[in-house]
C-alpha cells in the first residue's frame, strides 16, 4: 500500500513539473521509454497572442482606458467587437454578472465608466430625426 502511494505521488510530481512523461509511441521491445523534456525556466517571459489581438483596437472615447484595463484582463481585444450592440444598461448588467459570477474586481465608479463607454462606443446605432 505504501509503495502504491509513493508511486502515485511520484507520478503526480513528474506530471506537474513536466520533467518526465511516458512516450506515446508504441513500446520498444515491450518497454516504455521515458522522455526528458526541456522546461521553461520560471524567470522566462512567455508571450501569448490571443485571437483578435492583431488588428482590433478599442474605439476612442471617454472610458476607453478603463474598459481596456478591465476587459483585457480576461478577454481578447476583439471579443468586444463580436458582441451584439447593447446599450449602457445592458453592459451594466453584463459587468454586474462578471462581478458576481466570476469575481471581477472593479469599483462601482469604474463599472459605470465601462458600461457607459461600451454602450456609447459599441451600442445600438442612434437614429437622428430628419
Amino acid at each position: 500500500m505504501k509503495r502504491t502511494i509513493a508511486i502515485a505521488i511520484a507520478v503526480v510530481f513528474f506530471a506537474l513539473t513536466g520533467i518526465v512523461t511516458a512516450a506515446t509511441e508504441p513500446p520498444h521491445h515491450g518497454a516504455i521509454k521515458p522522455r526528458i523534456h526541456k522546461t521553461v525556466a520560471p524567470s522566462s517571459v512567455v508571450k501569448i497572442t490571443m485571437p483578435g489581438d492583431l488588428s482590433f483596437n478599442y474605439k476612442k472615447g471617454p472610458g476607453q482606458q478603463v474598459a481596456q484595463t478591465y476587459c483585457l484582463t480576461c478577454h481578447s481585444s476583439g471579443y468586444v467587437s463580436m458582441q451584439p450592440p447593447m446599450d449602457a444598461e445592458h453592459w451594466a448588467k453584463t459587468v454586474t454578472k462578471m462581478r458576481k459570477a466570476y469575481g471581477m474586481q472593479i469599483s462601482d465608479a469604474d463599472a459605470t465608466k465601462v458600461a457607459d463607454y461600451l454602450g456609447t462606443a459599441y451600442g445600438p446605432p442612434t437614429h437622428q430625426a430628419p
